[in-house]
């Protein structure tokens, strides 16, 4: 959690948690009349409060919140109900590229401030394998300037992409012994994966062999079991346990 607030939504004022840059928390516990407008089972394509129209938040909508001393536009890609009148919004989809190709820099978590400043590693639509593309959410806050000077220092450091006012982009350069790399996770080759990027992959986010990112890269027999059971049919010990990455998800500008 980064912080707490209250915004106004219409003519009401909602609460909010900051959970990291591109997901918040509504509590709305205070409000009896909650309108959910379903499109699956599963996802929630708008909440509307007390019957007005002006107080809702809509996939494809956005609020603008005080996001570490700055105000930020937080776009509305998904809205998932995480308890009674408690939803969590995404501005977007996490990226594989996040797991498997951020950790190449040889940066930490910490380093990178991934559980705050950062929204998403994404992977070039044109040179592939040569570029990695990280998103920060700006702000006018100390940390992002030590980001910043952190990545213009390093040899990786490529340059800036425009998005929006709201982030900001760096390139930043694969080591060349990633190239190959690069290649087996844009087919969906997680266990093919260089030994030296798995260990990367593993350290930067704390897994052991045995749990989630562990057993991806490493095929984990019970992990083949249990989707097996899932989708009611065998997996070939050749496939690997997690599905391809979806271009249009992985890539910046789709």
């Amino acid at each position: 959690m980064l912080s707490n607030g209250i915004v106004r939504v219409g003519n009401i004022d909602v609460d909010y948690t900051i959970e990291n840059a591109r997901q918040v928390v509504l509590h709305l516990s205070k409000y009896e009349d909650i309108e959910e407008l379903w499109s699956d089972r599963e996802n929630i394509s708008s909440i509307c409060i007390n019957g007005d129209e002006k107080n809702s938040f809509c996939i494809g909508g956005y609020v603008v919140l005080d996001f570490l001393q700055t105000n930020s536009r937080f776009d509305i890609y998904n809205i998932k109900k995480l308890d009674n009148k408690v939803y969590l919004i995404s501005t977007c989809p996490e990226t594989k590229a996040s797991y498997f190709l951020l950790p190449a820099l040889g940066f930490t978590k910490k380093d990178l401030l991934y559980n705050s400043l950062f929204v998403n590693c994404y992977v070039p639509v044109r040179k592939p394998g040569a570029l990695l593309l990280l998103v920060y959410r700006y702000t006018n806050h100390s940390s992002f300037k030590t980001l910043d000077t952190l990545l213009h220092n390093s040899n990786l450091f490529k340059g800036h992409v425009y998005v929006d006012f709201c982030h900001t982009c760096y390139k930043m350069a694969l080591y060349e012994q990633y190239h190959k790399d690069y290649k087996h996770f844009i087919k969906g080759r997680y266990s093919s994966l260089s030994e030296p990027l798995k260990q990367k992959i593993l350290s930067f986010y704390g897994h052991k062999k045995d749990e989630k990112l562990g057993r991806i890269l490493y095929k984990n027999p019970e992990l083949r079991k249990q989707l097996e059971i899932k989708f009611g049919e065998p997996i070939l010990p050749t496939i690997d346990l997690w599905d391809k990455p979806n271009i249009k998800v992985e890539t910046l500008f789709n």
